[in-house]
């Protein structure tokens, strides 16, 4: 019988994603104190008829279904899947993640949003995205495993780590400029009032400037391992398609990036920024930890177990 792990799984992945698209719809539009008070909204269950303490509220309830999820995933890992260490032991993981986002959240309310803990509390629920998809590839491991047989040998090198890391430090300073009223801070794109280093002329611009540049270093960081993965394609392809995806939704990102500082885009556009971003972040989350379980790729000779 097919565990419910297998469809509860990747249900709390897309539930992680959405709690961070519903985070920055409250960052986008200043809905961070929408409920002054945690966890209830103004001393109530329900909140008031207010759009930042509605967006706020949903943010909230978008919570609780993860933490639902992740109970569920805890569950069922130890019940079904307790000798699978890929799954069992991120399993175990998530609620622990999961404690630190609810308590970020709680002190974001408290000390009425710190730009430093509104990044932290992107941080902490991007690592329970990847978590929650390590799951998942733990669960359903033929989305991810090598070939049975094949020609030579092919490994992922560390590079896919070195991309993630870039890619939070960028989401991190995005989640800083947004907190920081940064957005706009330099009128002009790619460059900052015409200069190449403008550090000089304020923090808000010098934060801006700084998340131009983690862009463009994990653009270039994501150009590297595509080449990688494609030297790969013919032994395992998997890389291949998500490195190539990650890739180009990275293109995208910065399209749009440009697009609000040359354009002025509406608060929509922002949200779509971040899902993207977020979106992004599980794809490599979900190459990494393919590296680190089925790296390097032996070929196994045709008949043998994989």
């Amino acid at each position: 019988m097919r565990s419910q792990l297998e469809w509860v799984a990747p249900a709390s992945v897309a539930a992680g994603v959405t709690l961070v698209l519903l985070g920055s719809l409250v960052r986008v539009t200043g809905s961070g104190l929408g409920c002054p008070d945690w966890p209830l909204c103004h001393g109530g269950i329900v909140p008031p008829l207010e759009l930042p303490s509605i967006i706020e509220f949903i943010h909230r309830l978008g919570a609780a279904a993860v933490t639902v999820l992740v109970a569920a995933v805890v569950f069922l890992a130890w019940r079904h899947h307790r000798q699978d260490r890929w799954v069992l032991m991120p399993a175990l993981l998530a609620p622990v993640i999961l404690c630190g986002q609810i308590l970020l959240g709680a002190v974001t309310v408290k000390f009425e949003l710190p730009p430093a803990v509104v990044g932290s509390h992107l941080g902490v629920a991007l690592l329970l995205v990847a978590d929650l998809t390590a799951v998942t590839l733990g669960v359903h491991p033929a989305w991810g495993m090598p070939p049975r047989r094949g020609s030579g040998t092919a490994r992922l090198s560390p590079l896919v780590g070195v991309v993630l890391v870039s890619l939070f430090v960028l989401l991190f300073l995005g989640a800083t400029v947004v907190g920081t009223g940064s957005s706009l801070a330099c009128p002009d794109w790619p460059l900052c009032y015409g200069a190449l280093l403008p550090f000089t002329l304020g923090p808000q611009v010098a934060v801006q400037f700084l998340h131009r540049l983690s862009a463009l270093l994990t653009f270039l960081l994501a150009i590297l391992l595509f080449r990688e993965t494609a030297g790969m394609y013919g032994q395992w392809p998997q890389p291949f398609f998500l490195a190539g995806t990650a890739l180009a939704l990275l293109v995208v990102q910065i399209v749009i990036g440009a697009g609000m500082v040359l354009f002025r885009l509406p608060l929509e556009w922002q949200a779509l920024h971040v899902l993207l971003a977020t979106t992004i972040w599980t794809l490599l989350a979900a190459l990494e930890v393919m590296r680190l379980r089925w790296n390097p790729l032996v070929s196994i000779p045709e008949g043998a177990e994989a």
